[in-house]
């Protein structure tokens, strides 16, 4: 049997042949993020965010639990600021080039003719993020991601998505798709006209807080407050530590050299199956659990992922070390499989610890022999 936690934060007991992730189709996810695009458009409208012909496209995982409502938004400039002079000598000036962040900056500079002045934007493109839960599909968490400018987020897009080819045919939970018939991604000056104002200031930006505040809205609407969002977490932490195998001797010999070394006084380090236990000096006890081997091994302590000697050396001398993961605690731990084999201690009852049991036997001994002699006797 194996358990995966659900989006309320139940644990759920499969057979070890069911399948732990699951998906819904295509056209389901695109129907929600319509609903939803609508609706949070209406939410930051009350909110005093003018969203006049404010256009989303998506990107969806389509092997994976996460998905993207993606919008544009535009900060005007002044013809004379610094930025837009750059922006426009970038040719003559090619070392600003060789700083990636600040030449995709001046390069999401678009100039707009006027009827009377040219003006000139920086278009940014920012989205809100869904993930639902690997196994019964249903949102757990929503986030917003501030906009980039425009250029930063095509290179980071690139990375992202599947080729046109691969989009449906890979399983690479990571990769997203473009489901886009709304938008020109690749006119900027289009774009600018689907794009939301957006002010841009040091001490921050109000745009950003209201987007913040209408999120928070619709969470509650949407009672969002009663999904488990460390649900995926949980359940990845969980399947890893119980899938892996017991081949750990080299791995364990690391992390007991590491822990000699690091932590004095240190002493019973020692394994069972795919969990190092080690006893340290305040008379803690050390669970480490091992998520994956060989060259590139991980660690899980108290939900903290590790990777590396290295990081567990760093994690073992910082006061992390002392602070557990709540939904490490509660929904991975009673569910790891080499703690549920540990064997139980006897609980000696009150009777045991005044060893009457033994008295009791002592004195049906002593019974049966007397009651022997009286047989054995001569009348």
């Amino acid at each position: 049997m194996k358990y995966i936690i659900d989006s309320a934060g139940h644990a759920v007991e499969l057979s070890d042949d069911a399948k732990e992730v699951r998906f819904i189709p295509l056209n389901i996810r695109i129907n929600e993020l319509n609903l939803f695009s609508n609706e949070i458009i209406a939410i930051m409208e009350k909110n005093g965010i003018k969203t006049n012909n404010m256009r989303f496209f998506y990107m969806i995982q389509p092997y994976g639990q996460r998905e993207r409502a993606v919008f544009f938004s535009k900060t005007e400039f002044s013809s004379s600021s610094t930025a837009v002079k750059l922006a426009g000598e970038l040719k003559i000036h090619p070392e600003i080039l060789a700083d990636r962040t600040k030449a995709e900056f001046l390069q999401s500079i678009i100039a707009v003719e006027g009827k009377e002045l040219r003006q000139y934007f920086l278009l940014s493109i920012g989205y809100f993020e869904f993930e639902r839960n690997i196994y019964d599909c249903k949102k757990i968490g929503i986030n917003y991601f501030p906009p980039v400018p425009y250029n930063s987020f095509l290179n980071t897009m690139k990375a992202e998505t599947a080729s046109p080819a691969d989009e449906l045919n890979s399983h690479n939970t990571n990769s997203y798709i473009i489901i886009n018939d709304k938008v020109n991604l690749s006119n900027p000056n289009t774009l600018l006209e689907y794009a939301v104002y957006r002010d841009i200031r040091q001490e921050g930006s109000l745009f950003d807080s209201l987007v913040d505040k209408s999120v928070e809205i619709y969470r509650h609407i949407n009672n969002y407050d009663l999904k488990d969002r460390d649900s995926n977490r949980s359940t990845v932490c969980l399947l890893s530590i119980n899938n892996q195998n017991n081949n750990i001797f080299a791995e364990y010999e690391q992390i007991k050299n590491c822990i000699k070394k690091t932590v004095k006084g240190a002493y019973n380090i020692r394994y069972k199956r795919n969990k190092v236990t080690a006893h340290l000096p305040d008379d803690s006890i050390l669970d480490i659990y091992i998520q994956a081997t060989g060259d590139t091994p991980k660690f899980i302590i108290k939900g903290n992922i590790l990777n590396g000697i290295e990081e567990l050396h760093q994690y073992l001398i910082s006061d992390k070390t002392y602070t557990e993961q709540k939904w490490f605690t509660e929904k991975v731990q009673p569910y790891i499989r080499v703690n549920q084999d540990m064997p139980k201690k006897r609980r000696s009852s009150k009777r045991d610890e005044l060893n009457w049991h033994k008295k009791i036997k002592k004195e049906k001994r002593n019974g049966r022999k007397s009651k022997q002699q009286q047989q054995s006797d001569p009348e």
